[in-house]
């Protein structure tokens, strides 16, 4: 059962004339992640195709770009335009290099079409995590049938990483916002093809009502160790805290324990949504109806004064049925 001190703890007696807050908005939460997500992870998939299409055709020609070699093959000779489709939507402008005299045909596509799934869930599982060369050289191994140098696999990643593919690992941070939502999505990540870990996740609200992506990152669990190293992360790339007003958490012991360290000095709150969720299924299927319709009522509420009246009300009615 909700408690006096949570119910009139109430995040929307805080918030400004036309900012409104849903019950339980994390479908729309989810559909903004995985709108940005996508549309990031085709940039980052196509920043890396084409730096390992490079790496092969380098390979190839055994010569770099204007090197002078005794071992040269060919010579390169502009690029064609290609598409491919992937999980992450359709990949459009793929630069494919060509050769002067056609001495180059790349395997990399055939190879991807007989290892896509485990290759978008590697390109996901990256893309979350931002750049690690071991993944790295894992993928341009699969993709280019053998082994690439560490050298090569750094210098694609230093690529990559100067095309701001990495939206929500490396995106510089400011402190407009207002109010801050953190979850783990504990489900497994499905839409970019990971099927382990935990999807660590900050929603920003802005004073203008505008809800960001600040910050998402694939962990192991939602572990303090875990929550610590993702606000750490945040408050380096410049998220200090100084207009926030308000912390909103799923209510997980990691996630509370590392914001009391990095942000010591911030309110915070449960999520009204996972607060609801965790009371609804502790209920009796035949009065679970009413009994939520009442608890929902609460945070409907048009004051503070409001939502403890009928928070007063509810308690009487459900507290011995319930």
């Amino acid at each position: 059962m909700f408690q006096p001190t949570k119910a009139v703890a109430w995040v929307k007696a805080k918030f400004s004339p036309g900012i409104k807050i849903k019950k339980d908005d994390s479908a729309e939460l989810q559909k903004l992640l995985w709108t940005e997500a996508e549309a990031s992870l085709r940039i980052y998939f196509k920043a890396l195709i084409e730096e390992l299409l490079k790496t092969e055709l380098a390979a190839h020609l055994q010569a770099s770009r204007y090197e002078r070699s005794d071992e040269r093959k060919d010579y390169r000779n502009g690029a064609y335009e290609r598409t491919l489709a992937t999980r992450f939507g359709e990949v459009g402008d793929l630069q494919v290099p060509r050769t002067r005299h056609n001495t180059y045909a790349t395997k990399l596509f055939d190879q991807y079409a007989r290892r896509a799934k485990s290759v978008d869930e590697a390109i996901g599982t990256l893309f979350l995590n931002g750049v690690s060369t071991r993944k790295l050289e894992r993928i341009a191994k699969e993709l280019l049938g053998t082994n690439v140098s560490h050298a090569t696999v750094s210098r694609v990643a230093g690529e990559i990483s100067a095309k701001d593919c990495l939206k929500f690992q490396e995106k510089a941070l400011n402190d407009e916002y207002r109010f801050l939502f953190l979850d783990g999505i504990s489900a497994p990540i499905r839409e970019i093809g990971v099927k382990k870990g935990v999807l660590l996740r900050a929603v920003a609200l802005k004073h203008d009502g505008t809800k960001e992506i600040i910050g998402a990152r694939l962990a192991d669990s939602e572990s303090e160790k875990d929550w610590t190293s993702f606000l750490i992360d945040m408050k380096t790339r410049g998220l200090t805290g100084k207009n926030l007003e308000l912390v909103t958490t799923d209510g997980g012991p990691g996630c509370i324990a590392a914001l009391k360290t990095i942000y010591p000095f911030k309110k915070h709150q449960r999520c009204i949504a996972h607060k609801l969720r965790n009371m609804s299924s502790k209920l009796k299927m035949n009065i679970k109806g009413a009994c939520m319709a009442g608890a929902s009522a609460i945070f409907a509420a048009q004051s503070r004064t409001e939502a403890i009246r009928k928070f007063n009300a509810w308690k009487t009615e459900w507290q011995v049925l319930a």
